[in-house]
């Protein structure tokens, strides 16, 4: 499939500028220098696509949740620049819509809630463990301490993985309907999390603790 580099000057919610490069259908994804040092996971041609789930208390814009907006763009930044990271969905702060398609409420939280109360992202990075160092550690890990502050408690996961392979862009529908089959089956290969991983083969997964943590700071 063809490719040509651009340059992308549209603002996101990140506040960034990103060199991208694009394909056919017009699905942009940032290059990455570091994506080299991932040979093993290129030899494998495949990633993990990665959709994070919670129901808020309030809709945005409302004083009770307004401490977990305060934390977006800094949390955004962080998974930006961690190690394994290669792209996410990205929300036009204008249009209010995501550039890997329309938000979808899964099946198996409250159906009768305004999307405002979903706080849902998506985004590709190079292995389980990645996802992890960033998850677990610095801003994102004092967030997620702060969970029961912002989220109502549901029986729904707060999040699922699955493989992809290297020139696929996930959309929301199909995040949506791997969240809801975790909900439905627990951890197979098809929808998976930390705790019952599995490889590219669908094989079960030991996760590499060492890789797991963030990187040591010079």
């Amino acid at each position: 499939m063809a490719r040509s580099l651009r340059r992308s000057g549209a603002r996101s919610d990140g506040q960034q500028v990103r060199r991208t490069y694009g394909d056919d259908a017009g699905r942009r994804l940032p290059i990455r220098v570091a994506f080299i040092a991932a040979l093993p996971y290129v030899v494998a041609m495949r990633r993990i696509a990665f959709m994070t789930l919670g129901v808020l208390k309030q809709p945005v814009g409302h004083p009770e949740v307004q401490g977990f907006v305060d934390r977006l763009a800094a949390n955004y930044a962080a998974a930006e620049g961690s190690a394994g990271f290669f792209a996410r969905s990205i929300r036009d702060v204008n249009t209010w819509e995501h550039s890997w398609g329309p938000v979808i409420r899964p099946q198996c939280t409250p159906q009768d809630l305004p999307l405002e109360r979903y706080a849902m992202t998506l985004s590709l990075w190079e292995n389980l463990e990645a996802v992890a160092a960033y998850a677990y550690h610095g801003v994102h890990a004092e967030a997620l301490a702060r969970r029961a502050d912002w989220f109502v408690r549901g029986s729904w996961p707060a999040y699922v993985a699955w493989w992809v392979p290297l020139d696929h862009v996930p959309r929301w529908n199909e995040g949506t309907d791997r969240i809801d089959h975790l909900y439905s089956h627990g951890p197979t290969a098809y929808a998976f999390n930390f705790r019952k991983p599995f490889d590219g083969d669908g094989a079960k997964l030991t996760l590499d603790r060492r890789r797991m943590m963030p990187p040591a700071r010079a």
